[in-house]
């Protein structure tokens, strides 16, 4: 989560506004209702599995 603050700012230059696909993405960063997490779901250890 934290490598998205730039894009708080608007700091990057154009053309990484990809990676805000993540952001939405239910196996990347979403978890509705509880907001975004900070690890990447869809690694194989999130969540403590193995």
């Amino acid at each position: 989560m934290l490598g998205f603050i730039p894009w708080c700012f608007e700091l990057p230059d154009k053309g990484y506004e990809e990676a805000w696909e993540q952001i939405v993405n239910p196996e990347g960063f979403a978890s509705p209702p509880c907001g975004p997490t900070t690890a990447e779901q869809r690694h194989p250890r999130y969540g403590g599995r193995l």
